[in-house]
């Protein structure tokens, strides 16, 4: 019974240290600032991002262009797998939290 405990503590900390470092990873943090510098309509017309296919590289682009629409989606495409993540992160920890609480 204690092993089952101490395990699902251990797993719930592992699982908040990876939910922290991907929060804190440089990939995931451009994501989201490229999503909120195309989604802006404040600001410059032309804005320096990475091409997402190929991060890393970077390009200039117009706010309104097609180009600037077809990364915009993309980039939503990738944050839509990192929440994913934290959502299969999260159905692990409330599972580990609920063996630790029995």
């Amino acid at each position: 019974m204690d092993y089952n405990r101490s395990h699902a503590l251990t797993q719930i900390m592992k699982i908040e240290n990876q939910v922290k470092h991907i929060n804190i990873s440089k990939r995931y943090m451009k994501i989201q600032q490229y999503v909120h510098d195309l989604k802006d309509t404040n600001g410059k017309a032309i804005i320096n991002i990475e091409a997402p296919e190929q991060m890393g590289k970077t390009i200039q682009i117009r706010k309104n262009s097609q180009t600037a629409k077809k990364y915009l989606k993309q980039y939503e495409l990738l944050l839509y797998e990192y929440q994913i993540l934290f959502n299969e992160l999260h159905k692990q920890k409330n599972k580990y939290k609920k063996q630790l609480f029995r």
